[in-house]
Order: C-alpha cells, then sequence, then structure tokens
C-alpha cells in the first residue's frame, strides 16, 4: 500500500513542480530551462539536508537479504530485484510511447510544440503528464537504491551516471540510453577491479568523451536535419 502511495505523491509533487517553476520559463532557451532545473534539484535537495541532516537511513525490505549461492557465483537478490524492476518499467515505458495514444502525443509534443497543437494536442497537459510520470519513475529508483544503500540527501547523485550514459548513447534513443548504462556499469566494474575507486569514478567522464570525439551524436544518435 505505501509503495503505490508514494508513487501517486511523487506524480502530484512532479505536476507541481512543473506548473510552478517549470512553465513559466517554457518558451526560454533550453539553457534556461535545464539551469532552473537544477536549480529546483538543488533546493530539494537542501530542504531534505535541512530537515533531516545528513543521516542515512535503511529501508527495510519484504524479502531477505542473504546471498544467493549458484555453484561458485555469489548473488544478492536485492540487485535482482532492482534490475527486474528496471527491465519490467523499460518495457512499459517503450509499449507506452509505441503503443498509446497519449504515448505518441508526447513524442510529437517533444518534437514540436507548434506542431503538436495544430494536430489537436493539449501541450501543456502532456507537460504535467510528462513530469508525472517523470516524478514517479524517479520515486520507484529511489525506492530501489534506498534499499541497496539506503536514504540519505546525496542519493540524487547517481543521476549524474544516468545523463552520462544516455548522452553516451544517444540522448533521443531510448535503446542508446540502455547500452550506454550498461556500458557505463561494465566499464566502472572492470575498472574499479583493476585500478581501484578513485579511477571508477572517472571512467564515465572519459568514456563520455570518447564517445562523443567519435561519434558526436552518441552511438545510437543521429545529426537532426534542421530547415534555414
Amino acid at each position: 500500500m505505501v509503495f503505490p502511495l508514494t508513487l501517486l505523491l511523487a506524480a502530484v509533487f512532479g505536476v507541481a513542480v512543473e506548473r510552478v517553476f517549470i512553465r513559466p520559463v517554457m518558451r526560454a532557451p533550453e539553457f534556461t530551462i535545464v539551469v532552473c532545473t537544477l536549480a529546483v534539484g538543488l533546493m530539494i535537495k537542501n530542504a531534505v539536508r535541512l530537515i533531516w541532516q545528513d543521516n542515512v537511513y535503511p529501508l527495510p525490505v519484504p524479502f531477505s537479504r542473504e546471498t544467493l549461492a549458484l555453484g561458485a557465483v555469489r548473488i544478492n537478490p536485492l540487485l535482482v530485484w532492482i534490475d527486474g524492476t528496471a527491465i519490467v518499467l523499460m518495457l512499459l515505458l517503450i509499449a507506452f510511447f509505441q503503443l498509446t495514444r497519449h504515448g505518441k502525443a508526447m513524442r510529437a509534443v517533444s518534437q514540436s510544440h507548434e506542431a503538436a497543437r495544430l494536430m489537436g494536442i493539449r501541450v501543456e497537459r502532456m507537460f504535467a503528464a510528462t513530469w508525472a510520470i517523470s516524478t514517479a519513475m524517479g520515486a520507484t529508483a529511489g525506492i530501489l537504491l534506498g534499499a541497496l544503500f539506503g536514504i540519505h540527501p546525496e542519493m540524487g547523485s547517481v543521476l549524474t551516471k544516468a545523463f552520462v550514459a544516455a548522452v553516451m548513447g544517444g540522448f533521443l534513443s531510448l535503446p542508446g540510453a540502455v547500452a550506454g548504462g550498461v556500458l557505463v556499469g561494465v566499464a566502472e566494474t572492470f575498472s574499479g577491479a583493476l585500478a581501484g575507486s578513485a579511477f571508477k569514478e572517472l571512467v564515465a567522464f572519459i568514456l563520455l568523451i570518447a564517445v562523443l570525439l567519435i561519434r558526436p551524436h552518441g552511438l545510437f544518435g543521429v545529426a537532426q536535419a534542421r530547415r534555414v
């Protein structure tokens, strides 16, 4: 009961943030909107720190944390749960954007606000729905990571690596974002084992620079044609 209620509250909060902070600057340059979202994120993080300090709060899980043994391999059941949930959510999002009217409307709005309005799509409603879905997905990720590492104000820093993975794979490509995430995860794991944890924090950004030097639009991205 708590899990769906958390997602509902997160969705409502996302709609409120979009209405109060984002919609007034929607016609501003894209960089302004990005800075605005970063500012909102910093405000939320510091508000959390002000109330709960920098303490780490463990999040209980409804199953055993005992390691599963498959021969010589040891598997954390919580990681299996996280990976399985991520795959299911990814497939649901793909189906939503490819098969439903609202998903196609969101894709149309992302390409052109004016064209979407001419097709009868209520752009402002799509903005609100996008923020609702995004914050619900963020809450899901927070719950999963909270069960693994505990809840604390800096747990949102994982978004930096997620952004790197999305840009590396191709910012407008969902399969590219998945491929970029797998590439970053594998590279960090092996670099941490071979060169230590200090280098592990750098390898994602080194990979990003290397990929963008070869393919500026990402591994799966394509150049956007513009009429001048």
